[in-house]
C-alpha cells in the first residue's frame, strides 16, 4: 500500500516545493493534483509546455509519481453542445497528464438533472447514465494512446454505486474506471460493505478508506491489481 498526497484540502494553498517537500518528509510516493480550484501548486490547463516539464521532472527528482489529476469535467448538462464543450476541454486534461508522466486523470458525473431543457419533465435517469458512459467511452478512446485511465468519482448523485457502475459499464472500454469516495453517506443503505459489494465485483483496482479520514475526506488514491473490468480506485486515505 503506498499513499498519495491529494491537495484538495491541506495542501490546497502550498507551491510546488513545499507540496514535494512535505510528500518527501511524510512518506507518501505521489501526489494527486486538483485544478481548476484555485490552488497553488501551479499544473492547470494553461500551464505553457516547459513548466509542465520541469513539473515532472521535480516530481520525478524527488521520486515521486503524480498519482492523479483531478478536474471538474462533469457529464450530466442536457444540452448536447455543452457535454461537447466539456468532452473536448477534458481531452486537453489528458494531455496534461500525459505531459507530466500522470497516468489517471479523474472526473464526475456528477447528479441527475432536476428538470427538461424547457422546464418540462426530467430526461429519464437511464438515458443521463448512458449519455455519461458515452463522454466516458470517448475520452477513454483518445487518452489510450496517452497511456492515461479516465476515473468516475462516486460524486454528487452519483455517489450512488449503481449510477457509476451503469455508466462505466456501459462505457466498455478498459481505461474507463471508478474512484470510490468515501463519505458520510456510505453510512446508509448497508454502510460500506454495502457499496463495496454493489461496485467491486471483477473490478480491476480497488480501495478503502475511513469515511472520516484524519485531516479532511481526501487525501488520495489507492489502486491494487486485480484484472476484470470496470475498475475502481478509492478516494479517501490517498492509496496509489
Amino acid at each position: 500500500m503506498r499513499l498519495s498526497l491529494l491537495t484538495y484540502n491541506m495542501a490546497r494553498n502550498w507551491e510546488l516545493p513545499k507540496i514535494v517537500e512535505f510528500a518527501r518528509q511524510q512518506g507518501f510516493a505521489g501526489v494527486e493534483f486538483r485544478t481548476e480550484s484555485r490552488h497553488k501548486h501551479g499544473l492547470e490547463l494553461e500551464t505553457e509546455p516547459e513548466a509542465r516539464r520541469e513539473i515532472r521532472d521535480r516530481m520525478q527528482d524527488a521520486y515521486l509519481e503524480v498519482s492523479c489529476i483531478g478536474v471538474s469535467s462533469r457529464f450530466d448538462a442536457l444540452d448536447t453542445a455543452k457535454r461537447r464543450e466539456v468532452v473536448d476541454r477534458t481531452k486537453r486534461y489528458i494531455e496534461l497528464a500525459a505531459d507530466v508522466n500522470c497516468r489517471r486523470l479523474r472526473v464526475f458525473g456528477n447528479d441527475m438533472p432536476k428538470q427538461g431543457l424547457e422546464g418540462d419533465a426530467p430526461p429519464d435517469r437511464e438515458r443521463v447514465i448512458r449519455y455519461v458512459g458515452d463522454a466516458l467511452r470517448e475520452l477513454a478512446e483518445f487518452a489510450e494512446p496517452h497511456n492515461v485511465d479516465v476515473l468516475l468519482e462516486m460524486h454528487g448523485q452519483f455517489n450512488f454505486w449503481h449510477f457509476t457502475r451503469r455508466a462505466v459499464e456501459h462505457a466498455d472500454h478498459e481505461r474507463v474506471g471508478i474512484v470510490y469516495n468515501c463519505d458520510n453517506r456510505d453510512l446508509a443503505a448497508g454502510g460500506l460493505p454495502g457499496d463495496v459489494r454493489a461496485t467491486l465485483p471483477g473490478l480491476d483496482r480497488a480501495g478503502f478508506a475511513p469515511a472520516r479520514p484524519i485531516g479532511g475526506p481526501g487525501s488520495g488514491c489507492r489502486h491494487i491489481g486485480h484484472r476484470p473490468a470496470p475498475r475502481v480506485s478509492a478516494h479517501a486515505s490517498g492509496i496509489l
